[in-house]
């Protein structure tokens, strides 16, 4: 009877560790930082109804940046531009849209980073 036992606690020590490797990888995924956002603003240009929204992400240098539209603030959001940031990883969108839109950045996930966004804002009535 102690011979079952001592097989059957190797048998699910080894069942433990096999799965424990299945989600490990899983797990390393999460455990990327996200991108940097925390300069982008947004404003109103000299031209009537054109807005722009600019920033800088440090680590997202010469690649693509997405600007998402949505009819109100939780509304689906939608790929509307794209722009590839510079050497220093700035970026500048112009855009317009209807009253009642809403506009955020996404930066899009690479091998050291996580996606992240920053929510622009929303087209209202002067």
């Amino acid at each position: 009877m102690r011979m079952f036992r001592t097989i059957a606690a190797v048998a699910a020590l080894a069942l433990v560790a096999t799965l424990a490797s299945l989600v490990g990888p899983a797990n390393a995924a999460q455990a990327k930082p996200r991108h940097n956002m925390s300069s982008v603003v947004a404003g109103n240009t000299s031209k009537a109804n054109v807005f722009f929204a600019k920033g800088k992400i440090k680590s997202l240098k010469r690649k693509n940046v997405i600007l998402q539209r949505a009819n109100g603030r939780k509304g689906n959001y939608t790929k509307f531009k794209v722009k590839k940031t510079n050497a220093q990883g700035r970026f500048r969108f112009t855009f317009t849209g209807r009253i009642g839109q809403c506009f955020k950045v996404v930066a899009p996930p690479t091998k050291q980073y996580r996606s992240n966004s920053k929510f622009v804002g929303c087209i209202k009535r002067a």
